[in-house]
């Protein structure tokens, strides 16, 4: 009986040790730092059924050596997060002054440059770290400066490298006269690192630890040196640990800045009326960019850009204001924070656009995929796959090519099997990243209407879409492709896309418009200052807010967002006195290699000065036997 309870004991054990490593994987794969309770809570959805208990969880997470703060309930992070945090910092403080400048004659500046942006160019340019940072806020004008600082650095004979997180990044960066960008991923995959390159990553504020690590490893294996251009006041990275933000925290590195804001130009307003609104508007961008959330609200709000409306009303109210805006020719981006908020605008501005005939009056319905946000550890568990689930291969795996589709079979130990046609395809357990999963959702497709993309990828026709692109219809063909107003056609193949209308504020990053509309839903975990700065900034000319309550959405506003670092669970008393030590044992060697040194000198200066006494001795003694005779 004894020895039954002892394997019934160790069965739960395993399960729970099992269940905690299966938590780890989900949690940590977006997270740098979770409650502990979180943990147990994961643990126990993918546990259901099984033989385990909070307090066999308990006993699990106490064994795996998390790092963790004093608080009430543990936040704790795993070693391996801590340590790549760890090394993007080390990499960055030992390599302060490593170098000699970039460049060692400051080149003449066109007068189109300003004196903030001379100023920024001239520290980038002279900089003498492995890692420099370039930060400015949204509307700074950093690419301008970035395109610059990339042409100079050829014009030096550098090696230059020019990278984004994102396909549409990449594809802006090349439409602004960038010389081949490309993608952070694929850089990492193909390694093709030039020796002694000067790397310039833009929008690094999206890259995570993980990325960033493996990036500064890559560069410095090559003798290289990195430019990281973002700002962590906007969103950061959707993977684990914001690894610019661990730069700016405690690296000590002093950055090249931009804070004077170009996008909102009084010079848009026709009239001096709206001269005076845009410097406002402007005036509430500086506010948020500067933290100060409750002045940015309130500059808003006195400028009668936030519209009090019911919840129900809110919608037509936005499509209202959406298509006096798009019949006076201006451009338009509206902005809502969750998916479901999102579906309910689109339909409701899709609508107006009908009635008002904006659109074509034939309709065709399609099939799109919607994609279901999945991490890896949970495509290794069916319960959250939907029932009809299609599976998109956004990398070709085995037989399968890339935009291939088919359904799921089955989860097995070795990975997930995916049914393509009458033929099944196994993915392994390290490829789930190659694949999507999405589900069905029908839409109907007109002329005019507004797509937002979600695939990259290349067509039949040779030409490629990037996830994030906005596009216009101009009409549907009998066999299923989608003819694009900018010449382009997708293959009837291509179905990962959403109605575009509206985006999410992640999405809206990175985009200028005239106008900016942005529909409140009133959940408070979808509201916070970065979500805000980057909504906000997005205009060139005004923005209208539609909230069904000003009080709570100014109170959302305030917070902070964004996920701490594992480092912050250390403290920085304690990162200060590891620096410290370090620092310290680096000028000892450093000097210890120096009086080894100077004792050799002083040794060879005191053995050439005896040489010499000793030949002048031996000629004075022959030139005194010469005079003699």
């Amino acid at each position: 009986m004894a020895r039954r309870r002892c394997f019934v004991r160790r069965d739960e054990a395993d399960k729970s040790a099992e269940a905690v490593a299966w938590a780890e994987e989900h949690l940590f794969d977006r997270c740098a730092v979770v409650p502990e309770r979180e943990i147990w809570r994961q643990a126990l959805l993918w546990a259901q059924g099984e033989n385990v208990s909070i307090g066999g969880l308990k006993r699990a997470t106490s064994k795996r050596g998390y790092a963790r703060d004093e608080s009430q309930v543990a936040n704790v992070t795993t070693r391996e997060v801590l340590g790549r945090e760890w090394e993007i910092v080390r990499a960055a403080t030992e390599g302060i002054s490593a170098f000699g400048p970039l460049v060692h004659t400051l080149p003449v500046l066109p007068e189109s440059f300003a004196k903030e942006q001379s100023a920024a160019l001239k520290r980038l340019l002279m900089s003498r770290d492995f890692i420099t940072l370039f930060r400015g806020g949204a509307g700074t004008g950093k690419s301008y400066v970035l395109k610059a600082l990339t042409e100079q650095l050829r014009e030096a004979g550098h090696p230059v490298v020019t990278l984004a997180p994102q396909r549409q990044q990449v594809r802006d960066l090349a439409d602004s006269g960038f010389t081949s960008p490309t993608t952070l991923a694929d850089f990492l995959t193909r390694k093709a690192m030039p020796e002694h390159a000067v790397v310039v990553l833009d929008e690094a504020g999206q890259v995570s630890g993980k990325q960033m690590a493996e990036l500064v490893r890559l560069v410095r294996s090559s003798n290289g040196r990195l430019i990281f251009s973002g700002d962590t006041r906007q969103h950061g990275p959707v993977e684990a640990s914001d690894a610019m933000l661990v730069l700016e925290r405690y690296a000590h590195l002093q950055p090249a800045e931009l804070r004077q804001i170009r996008r909102q130009n009084p010079k848009f307003g026709e009239t001096n009326e709206e001269k005076r609104g845009i410097r406002r508007y402007r005036r509430a961008v500086a506010d948020a960019a500067a933290g100060k959330l409750a002045e940015s609200f309130a500059g808003l709000e006195r400028l009668g850009a936030v519209v009090a409306c019911p919840l129900g009303d809110q919608p037509e109210r936005l499509a209202e204001e959406y298509v006096n805006y798009a019949e006076a020719g201006h451009s338009l981006v509206v902005v809502a924070q969750t998916w479901s908020e999102v579906h309910r605008v689109n339909e409701q501005v899709r609508a107006k656009l009908r009635e008002k005939g904006l659109l074509g009056t034939k309709e065709t319905d399609i099939e799109a995929l919607e994609q279901v946000d999945l991490t890896n550890a949970q495509k290794r568990n069916a319960r959250f796959y939907p029932p009809s689930a299609s599976i998109v291969f956004n990398q070709p795996i085995g037989g399968a090519p890339r935009g291939a589709k088919g359904s799921l079979v089955g989860v097995v130990k070795r990975g997930v099997v995916i049914d393509m046609g009458g033929q099944w395809q196994l993915v392994p357990q390290h490829q789930l990243d190659r694949i999507t999963v999405c589900q069905p959702r029908k839409i109907s497709l007109a002329t005019g209407d507004r797509l937002q993309l979600k695939a990259n990828q290349r067509l039949s026709s040779g030409v490629a879409v990037a996830n994030g692109e906005i596009v216009t219809v101009k009409g549907v063909h009998p066999d299923g492709r989608i003819a694009l107003q900018d010449g382009r056609t997708l293959d009837a193949a291509y179905r990962q896309f959403v109605p575009g209308y509206v985006v999410t504020s992640y999405g809206s990053q990175g985009k200028t418009m005239d106008y900016v509309l942005f529909s409140d839903s009133a959940v408070r975990a979808a509201t916070n200052r970065r979500q805000w700065y980057v909504t906000i900034s997005r205009g060139r000319r005004g923005i209208r807010i539609f909230t069904p309550d000003k009080i709570a959405l100014r109170e959302n506003v305030l917070r902070a967002g964004g996920s701490p670092l594992a480092l912050d669970l250390i403290g920085h008393e304690r990162i200060r006195q590891f620096q410290s030590r370090r620092q310290s044992n680096r000028w000892q060697r450093w000097t210890r290699g120096w009086s080894i040194r100077a004792r050799n000198i002083l040794a060879r200066v005191k053995s050439f000065q005896l040489t010499q006494l000793a030949n002048i001795e031996k000629y004075g003694q022959q030139n005194h036997r010469v005079l003699r005779h």
